[in-house]
């Protein structure tokens, strides 16, 4: 009788858990990456680890030049399938590639290279 005790506690222990395991697991949400950046969108932030967002977009691939804040991008967040190539213009020189975001990617800090220096992205 003791044994049979022992049995239903460990079981219902279980099923306890496990049922609240699965309400937490559907409540996370899985389509907000980095800084909160949605599903389908490229963000970019004007901080280190995805604070000031200043550039929320959903363009397609094959676009260039989608505008952010000249000089500021440091992180990024990128939830798209495609590329985020960012460009820093060079007066009387070719602009120049500084940082491609690959796709489905999270860069917490673009580095001492690219940080504050991309004047536009193209969607690769």
């Amino acid at each position: 009788m003791a044994k049979m005790g022992r049995l239903r506690i460990v079981g219902w222990s279980v099923a306890f858990v496990a049922s609240m395991a699965i309400p937490m697991a559907m409540s996370s949400p899985a389509s907000a990456a980095a800084g909160g950046c949605q599903s389908g969108h490229f963000c970019a932030f004007a901080d280190a680890n995805y604070g000031n967002k200043i550039l929320d977009s959903t363009a397609s691939r094959g676009t260039n030049a989608v505008e952010v804040a000249h000089d500021l991008t440091s992180s990024g967040s990128n939830v798209t399938g495609n590329k985020w190539v960012g460009v820093t213009l060079r007066t009387g020189l070719p602009d120049q590639t500084v940082f491609t975001f690959a796709a489905n990617s999270d860069v917490s800090y673009v580095g001492n290279s690219a940080n504050d220096k991309i004047d536009h992205f193209d969607v690769r």
